[in-house]
C-alpha cells in the first residue's frame, strides 16, 4: 500500500458484505472514468477492481458509481453517489454517499 494514496481517515465498510460480482464504472465529478468489477458490495460501499489506476484518482474525490443490473430479460443502469475512500494497486475503495437518500425521506 502507498501511504500517499491510502487513507485511514476515510470511513470503513461497517455494513455486511454481500457477494455480488458485476462490472462497475466510477465517474468522477471532474470527468475521471474508471472501469472494473467488484466481487462483493455492502450498503456503505464496494471495492472497484481495475487494471489501470489513473493518477488523477484521489481519496475524497466525489462522483457516481454505475452498475448494470439484469432482471430477467430487462437490463437497466443504476447509479449511486459515492466518493473514493482509498486507492490501492488493485483498485478503488468506494464509499456510497447516503446523504441524498436521507434528504429524500424528509
Amino acid at each position: 500500500m502507498n501511504p500517499s494514496t491510502d487513507s485511514a481517515e476515510q470511513p470503513a465498510r461497517h455494513a455486511e458484505r454481500i457477494r455480488f460480482i458485476t462490472n462497475l464504472t466510477f465517474r468522477g465529478d471532474d470527468g475521471l472514468v474508471v472501469e472494473g468489477h467488484t466481487t462483493d458490495v455492502s450498503l456503505s460501499g464496494a471495492f472497484l477492481f481495475t487494471d489501470v489506476i489513473p493518477p488523477a484518482a484521489k481519496v475524497g474525490q466525489g462522483g457516481i458509481v454505475e452498475v448494470l443490473v439484469r432482471e430477467g430479460e430487462r437490463e437497466f443502469n443504476m447509479t449511486f453517489p459515492c466518493s473514493i475512500a482509498r486507492v490501492t494497486e488493485r483498485g478503488l475503495g468506494l464509499f456510497f454517499d447516503q446523504q441524498e437518500e436521507e434528504e429524500e425521506d424528509v
